[in-house]
Formats: C-alpha cells, structure tokens, sequence
C-alpha cells in the first residue's frame, strides 16, 4: 500500500507516477505529509520511544549544587551559615556526599586563609585525626577555633588529638 500523501491544508494529493517528477516552485517550498504509521504496534514503540527521555529528563532533574561560600576567618560569625550551606548540600545531593570522608573534603575545600592554615600541617602529615573522617567532628573542630559566638572552655592543648588554635593577630 502507498502512502497518501497531503497538501499543508490537509487536502488529499494524487499519486504522481515516478516518471514524472514533482513540479519545483521557486516562491515556497510545498510541505507534504505521509503517514508513515500503519499498524498500532509501530505507533505505541514509537510514542515510548519519544516519551521515555522526555520522562528521564525531567523526573531526575535536580537543582544545581550551590558552592557555599569560603570560610577564611576574616568574619568569625560567617562559620554558622558555611556550616549550614555545606549541610543544604549534603541534603540535597545524598549521592555525591554518601559518608563522612566526603563531606568533610568537600568542606576542606571551601576553607581559606587562616581557616586552611590552621588544618594544613596536619593534613601534610601521615596522621589522619578523628574530625578527618567525621563531619560532625570537623565542624566541632571548626567551632572550637573559629566561632566567636560558641562558648570555649579554657583547657590545655593535647597534641596527641591535635587541636588547631587559632592564631591571634595583633
């Protein structure tokens, strides 16, 4: 069976026989339409076809992971909301950051100044403290030094669980 061709209007067009080729217009080209469906089984694979990355596009859409801002000491009070970007990500990005380890990578990353002066000579060693492996102990850590708005107790230092102290500028 031959397609059936179709004007834009949707008006029927006879067959041209193949010996015969289609007068060109030179003002517009003539759109013609063939119904290239014949059989129901064709039409339901191709409309899977079309719809599945439709689907796939936009039910796993996520909004874009949001750098948070780098924390380097210069306003203490900046520590509370760097903390709680980082966990927005962590939230919302549960497969980039599955365990500890990473989260507290990617916090190290966004640390500058004397924030990452302070965490550098151990990270250049081969120890690997506590609050290295734990998000909830680095952010302790973090606090401990840089948060003016979190009471400290005065204790002496203990090298053997190195504790960052903060440098004090005069």
């Amino acid at each position: 069976m031959s397609p059936t061709l179709l004007d834009p209007s949707g008006n029927s067009i006879p067959e041209i026989s193949p010996a015969s080729p289609a007068p060109k217009s030179s003002t517009q080209p003539s759109s013609t339409h063939i119904d290239p469906i014949d059989n129901e089984a064709e039409a339901s694979s191709l409309t899977k076809a079309i719809n599945n990355p439709i689907k796939s596009n936009s039910s796993s859409a996520k909004p874009k992971l949001r750098e948070p801002n780098p924390f380097d000491d210069s306003d203490p009070k900046k520590l509370g909301m760097f903390i709680l970007q980082c966990k927005l990500n962590f939230q919302d990005h549960k497969d980039l950051f599955g365990d500890d380890e990473t989260k507290v990578n990617y916090a190290l990353l966004y640390l500058k100044g004397t924030a990452l002066d302070c965490f550098q000579p151990i990270l250049l060693t081969l120890i690997n403290p506590a609050w290295l492996m734990e998000f909830d102990l680095f952010v302790e850590e973090l606090e401990t030094n840089f948060d003016l708005l979190t009471p400290k107790v005065k204790q002496k230092p203990n090298w053997n669980n190195f504790e960052c102290k903060k440098i004090i500028k005069l």
